[in-house]
């Protein structure tokens, strides 16, 4: 892969496809600083303090902490529910579904990518590709699309801990260490002056990363819930839905993803006036004969 990278270049799909237009939601607005409820002492309380870096750490932690007891309380939920529903079923048909966070920072996630990548790679060899492991398959990819635009971007992997903050806050534009970093994954105004995780500054669209930080701005960070976007994008073997981008090619490129159809309905907001992932997006489907799709702002 070229240390300076250029754009993939894709077939534009033509012009007279008619668009899919799909309703995303909107960004959800909540009350005024909901997660000082979530206070363990008063220590924690974040609404008075100017620095960044430290007013986004007491903010992790309550965002964490208020994660954490929603987990609690959905699994009370879900294993009352699956208590009643196997004391139905039969013997054999008993399943409970748990719900699981985003799994991006664990330590166990990369070795179990590694170790499917692996098997993936042993069954095309021996021509036994299983259909049903194109979904994990497709995360797999974006989980390693992700890692290499890690690499220019010349972050550490201190990156990957729940209070980490985004180097462009703290060291200006561009940390020294990514000479070769690609133009689309140069920090935005937006990023070097609103405190966010570094995970943010690894998406290819700079229009993207825009959006999520204006609403984290204007809206507060519990605004948006960062564990299901996580899921939603990176999380290999996670309870993989079709709410989902898809790697193709170049990670730099904002042209060498796809969209899914369920992912624009979910997170439409997210790739708002993002022009360039819309033609990768309906260049890839048209590959496919599927039609083209219209992002919001587009």
């Amino acid at each position: 892969m070229p240390s300076h990278p250029d754009s993939t270049s894709l077939p534009e799909p033509k012009s007279q496809a008619p668009y899919r237009h799909v309703a995303p939601r909107a960004v959800p607005v909540p009350g005024l600083f909901p997660r000082l409820a979530e206070l363990g002492s008063a220590d924690e309380d974040w609404t008075g303090i100017t620095e960044q870096a430290k007013r986004r750490k007491l903010q992790n932690r309550l965002n964490q902490r208020a994660r954490r007891q929603r987990l609690l309380v959905s699994k009370t939920q879900q294993d009352e529910v699956a208590v009643a529903v196997n004391d139905e079923a039969p013997e054999g048909d008993k399943q409970t579904k748990k719900p699981s966070p985003c799994r991006l920072g664990q330590a166990t996630t990369r070795a179990q990518l590694q170790a499917f990548a692996q098997h993936v790679s042993r069954s095309h060899h021996h021509g036994t590709i299983d259909i049903f492991h194109l979904p994990d398959t497709v995360r797999v990819n974006v989980f390693y699309a992700l890692a290499r635009n890690i690499a220019l971007l010349g972050f550490d992997d201190a990156w990957l801990t729940d209070d980490a903050v985004s180097p462009f806050n703290r060291q200006g534009p561009l940390p020294e260490t990514a000479p070769a970093c690609p133009d689309t994954l140069r920090p935005t105004q937006l990023q070097v002056s609103v405190s966010h995780h570094p995970w943010i500054d690894l998406f290819p669209c700079p229009r993207m990363r825009d959006n999520f930080l204006a609403a984290v701005l204007l809206h507060g960070e519990d605004a948006i819930d960062e564990d299901a976007l996580c899921r939603d994008v990176v999380d290999g073997g996670a309870e993989a839905g079709t709410e989902a981008l898809i790697a193709w090619t170049d990670p730099w490129s904002p042209r060498g993803w796809e969209v899914t159809e369920a992912f624009l309905r979910k997170w439409g907001w997210l790739v708002h006036g993002c022009v360039e992932m819309q033609a990768g997006t309906n260049a890839w489907r048209q590959r496919r004969g599927l039609p083209s799709l219209r992002f919001p702002g587009c």
